[in-house]
């Protein structure tokens, strides 16, 4: 258990700092200056945090740490003619995108993942073996309804004195020119969850043949591994205003518009193999002399979301001396 930090962050500008860039690259490309000197020192002294503000996004949207943890469990062993492995793996990584404490339900990335692992193997008889191996993987992802990538975008591409995060009449700050308020970004596009189960599962089974031929053997295997994931959409959208005159709440633009949160689920991905391999061999050695040999036959049937099977089947020999 632990936390995890961003590091590497860029730093942003302060608003007064971007709009003289901005001036100097206007008048560089052959315009006229953007913003007057009097807006300049609005922004630089904060005498008005609605009209000329100068918003940190990253502190705004992002905290400084968030949980990670993962705990392991493992057994293994001897057990007459049998050994045995077995893994448990639990995995959580907490979101560093603040929250809205009015919500109901988590807006913030949240990942968690579940790992089983299983090794069998047993000794039938002394010419006879079995192996089988099991794996497991359940995933759930959480992230804000617009997705995390657009929130991340939004935070650096934002300039500090585009909007305030909230405007005078205590709704969701935002402009014609960046109607992306990037905190309700975060917190008021609902949420998005990702459910991903999949699962391998082999069996094999050896005979040796040295009662009838010295290092001579022959092997079976099968093993099936399916996946699904499925993605829930619980997005919305949501009001964003204008106020050009801070003293007046009557005067606004509607910048963005608040949408009713949606409940529908789709498929993000399909997948399973089923596997065959038949096989004979011979391992033998003598003095200074060593012979190998195999010949397999195998066949592989592949299939994703909505494709055909995809089917290959082979035979193929090796010798070596």
């Amino acid at each position: 258990a632990g936390v995890q930090t961003p590091i590497g962050m860029l730093k942003p500008l302060p608003a007064w700092q971007y709009a003289a860039l901005y001036n100097e690259a206007a008048v560089n490309s052959g315009g006229t200056a953007i913003y007057s000197q009097a807006q300049l020192d609005a922004y630089q002294n904060g005498t008005d945090r609605y009209l000329y503000p100068n918003v940190d996004w990253q502190k705004a949207v992002l905290k400084k740490n968030a949980p990670v943890q993962r705990y392991n469990l493992s057994a293994g062993g001897n057990y007459s003619n049998m050994r045995y492995f077995l893994s448990l793996d639990y995995q959580a990584q907490g979101g560093l995108l603040n929250e809205d404490p009015g919500t109901e339900y988590s807006t913030n990335v949240d990942y968690k993942r579940y790992v089983l692992r299983s090794n069998i193997e047993i000794n039938l008889d002394k010419h006879l073996s079995a192996s089988f191996k099991l794996l497991g993987n359940i995933q759930d992802y959480y992230q804000p309804g617009i997705g995390y990538g657009s929130v991340f975008k939004s935070i650096l591409t934002t300039p500090a004195g585009a909007m305030p995060v909230f405007n005078v009449a205590g709704t969701y700050g935002g402009t014609q020119q960046y109607p992306a308020n990037p905190y309700a970004q975060a917190v008021a596009t609902g949420y998005l969850k990702d459910n991903l189960q999949a699962a391998s599962a082999n069996l094999s089974v050896k005979r040796t043949m040295d009662d009838l031929v010295k290092g001579l053997y022959v092997k079976a295997l099968v093993a099936y591994s399916p996946s699904y994931e499925q993605q829930i959409d619980r997005s919305k959208d949501y009001d964003a205003y204008y106020y050009p005159v801070t003293s007046d709440t009557t005067q606004y633009t509607r910048v963005n518009t608040h949408t009713d949160q949606s409940n529908a689920s789709s498929v993000i991905e399909r997948f399973q193999q089923t596997y065959a391999e038949v096989s004979a061999g011979i391992d033998r050695d003598w003095g200074k002399n060593a012979f190998t040999a195999l010949l397999m036959g195998r066949y592989d049937n592949t299939q994703g979301d909505n494709t055909l099977n995809m089917v290959n089947k082979g035979i193929s020999a090796r010798l070596n001396y």
